[in-house]
């Protein structure tokens, strides 16, 4: 597979011999490589703080998983500003769940008080999140549109938007919608 990374980065996610087994390549593959590369680096931090303390790692406990979240949201830089954004505090436990379910193992951080811990932290630092965005409306959407330029691009951006509006699409479907889902078929 195209893009899929190879089973030496599958090793440094668990601790055991990895059999490439077609479960896995489905796993791996339907992850973008960054994602992984990503995940591997908070994977590896992750690791290294339950060994410093002395705790398994895999299959961890939602008690280690909290404990580590408090450790991250502790850091701070030298003018008292966290040094570990909320964002990446959702992501490192992002990277616990992917390893866990590389390995079929359950999720520690579906425990609810990993989520308790993380909504914690997000409240401490004024970070919360504040809501649901509020529904683009049509009347917003219209002075979106007559706002763009008269350009090939503008007449672009206006179909996308238009296009995505009426068919209800998320943003990462957007780009597919201009793909063909079917093949031409082929006159003898």
């Amino acid at each position: 597979m195209s893009g899929t990374p190879s089973l030496e980065v599958l090793a440094r996610f668990l601790p055991g011999p990895v059999e490439l087994t077609e479960r896995v390549i489905y796993r791996l593959g339907s992850t973008a490589p960054s994602t992984i590369r990503a995940y591997l680096a908070d994977w590896t931090d992750f690791r290294g703080w339950c060994t410093t303390h002395q705790l398994a790692a895999l299959p961890a406990s939602a008690t280690t998983v909290t404990g580590y979240i408090a450790y991250l949201a502790s850091l701070t830089d030298e003018t008292g500003t966290p040094a570990v954004a909320y964002a990446t505090l959702q992501r490192r436990t992002s990277a616990i769940a992917y390893a866990h379910h590389l390995a079929d193992l359950p999720s520690p951080t579906q425990v609810p008080i990993v989520g308790d811990a993380l909504r914690f932290w997000a409240h401490q630092r004024g970070t919360a999140p504040e809501g649901k965005a509020k529904p683009l409306t049509t009347r917003l959407l219209r002075q979106v549109v007559e706002a763009l330029p008269p350009t090939r691009a503008g007449a672009r951006n206006r179909a996308l938007l238009l296009i995505g509006f009426a068919g209800a699409l998320r943003r990462s479907e957007i780009p597919h919608s201009s793909t063909p889902t079917s093949s031409r078929s082929t006159r003898a």
